[in-house]
């Protein structure tokens, strides 16, 4: 018989809490990491196989709090049409890491490679934003990480199992 003090079998509601509690997470993560990986799949086939142009900076916009994902800068760039065609012009907006959009003012001049299949596919030629999505990536996989070893050592200590030392 186990005392009042001591904690008994979990309930079934405290298990579907505790499943909740753990697939929340792991989803978000997922999630960020399907993110991650599309920005810097698309950033490495522009820089590898875009065109590079000029474009002129129409807006640039910065959220209230400091955060890499606040800032955005939006953009007109012109896409050069085949013989006998009119050149196309594109607006864009991208998000920039605030060095990008303390470096620019509306009417500036900047670089941008974008797709000549598909000139929607653009992006400033100097923007640390996937870079700081994947730094922030990582961080959170080594936070995760100190957690889970954090869980696991608690539990083998409640357990009564022989923790490991270094």
């Amino acid at each position: 018989m186990t005392s009042p003090l001591e904690p008994g079998p979990p309930t079934h509601t405290e298990r579907a809490v505790a499943v909740v509690a753990l697939a929340v997470p792991i989803v978000l993560l997922v999630g960020l990491h399907v993110m991650a990986a599309r920005a810097w799949s698309r950033s490495r086939a522009l820089a590898a196989t875009g065109r590079a142009a000029n474009a002129e900076v129409v807006e640039r916009t910065a959220a209230g709090a400091p955060r890499s994902e606040g800032y955005s800068v939006t953009y007109r760039f012109h896409v050069p049409a085949a013989p006998g065609l009119a050149e196309r012009e594109w607006l864009a907006t991208r998000p920039v890491d605030r060095a990008t959009h303390d470096a620019t003012a509306a009417g500036a001049t900047i670089l941008i490679r974008y797709d000549p299949s598909d000139p929607s596919r653009s992006d400033i030629a100097r923007n640390d934003h996937v870079t700081t999505v994947l730094v922030l990536t990582g961080t959170i996989d080594l936070a995760l990480a100190g957690v889970a070893v954090h869980i696991v050592r608690s539990a083998r200590r409640q357990a009564g199992g022989v923790e490991r030392s270094r």
